[in-house]
């Protein structure tokens, strides 16, 4: 049976307000009984073709076409369980994991949702920032399919997130296994057993994370950002840094990437370049405050003081006000 915490549906600041379609979700989940009668007729060819086409607009990226196709149907058939699916996955595509959420609570109301659907649903609320219930909803759609390596590395990286390596680093081999392969879910369990303290294995799993990558159609900035910071905090400056430089390339609008790479210049004592990168990090990820730490560091060890107290001085004031909010001041 599938168990859910009612936090995790949807925030405190909604429990006085009317339920929600999207916090029914469970509820239709949970509770077969609930679900609608199924009295909807069969889609006939030309209302299967409509939704076909929509879903065949949508997966070709063309959201726009798709959305009135789908809603035109949707007014002639309001309970159709694929119409609201094809909508709520849409609305994922589109980055507005909200209205999705709401599309895949009204088609639970026609039936069970199938594994691709709850991951769609995971990954909705890991748009929001909602760590456990986007874990749990990957559990749940591998309950319905537990050979699916998406789902799996998903899981991994969540659970990663929410520092439990161990967990993730079944999550991840289990993905590798239907998967062999896989560079993301191979720098995945390298980075959980390199959290596990485990760094000779850390180390022999990023190597094989970059040499997968690299044979990769499409490569990831991941695994050589990632193999980069295990070898600067080694201490192997000289390594990390044409890993570093690889994964500027593939991702020069990345802020890690350039924290990284300041991080390695600093190091190896090129704190002009080291200020430079940090700079970048900061106009690309604004939000993360913990860098305008580790700038005034730079400034500091330059002699520029009067830089170096204006940042320490603009964390001191994001601090004060977000005193209760560890997870602001982490970043």
């Amino acid at each position: 049976m599938l168990i859910v915490r009612n936090s995790s549906i949807r925030r405190a600041s909604r429990r006085a307000s009317p339920m929600r379609p999207a916090a029914l979700l469970a509820l239709f989940l949970l509770h077969p009984g609930l679900r609608a009668p199924a009295q909807t007729p069969s889609p006939s060819p030309a209302d299967s073709a409509q939704l076909d086409r929509a879903q065949a607009l949508s997966q070709s990226g063309a959201q726009a076409d798709a959305e009135p196709i789908l809603l035109d149907y949707l007014k002639r058939q309001p309970q159709s369980a694929r119409a609201h699916a094809l909508l709520g996955l849409l609305k994922y595509r589109e980055g507005v994991p909200d209205k999705s959420l709401d599309q895949y609570s009204l088609a639970a109301k026609g039936g069970a949702l199938g594994a691709d659907d709850l991951r769609i649903v995971a990954l909705d609320y890991l748009q929001l920032h909602d760590l456990p219930s986007a874990e749990h909803w990957l559990k749940a759609s591998i309950e319905r399919n537990p050979k699916d390596w998406r789902t799996w590395r998903y899981l991994g990286g969540v659970q990663y997130s929410e520092e439990h390596p161990a967990e993730a680093a079944n999550s991840f081999e289990q993905c590798l296994q239907l998967d062999p392969g896989n560079a993301l879910a191979e720098d995945g369990l390298a980075r959980s057993h390199e959290a596990l303290g485990d760094t000779q294995k850390a180390g022999e799993e990023y190597r094989q994370a970059v040499l997968q990558n690299a044979q990769s159609a499409t490569p990831s900035w991941l695994p050589p950002l990632h193999y980069g910071g295990y070898l600067r905090r080694s201490s192997r400056i000289s390594e990390a840094m044409p890993y570093l430089k690889q994964a500027e390339q593939l991702a020069h609008d990345d802020w890690e990437v350039h924290a990284e790479i300041a991080q390695a210049d600093e190091v190896s004592g090129d704190l002009k370049s080291s200020e430079t990168e940090f700079q970048r990090a900061i106009a690309l990820a604004p939000d993360r405050i913990r860098l305008h730490i580790m700038l005034a560091r730079i400034y500091q060890r330059d002699g520029q003081k009067e830089k170096a107290a204006a940042e320490v001085k603009l964390y001191q004031e994001f601090a004060a006000k977000n005193a209760n909010n560890r997870d602001l001041l982490d970043k």
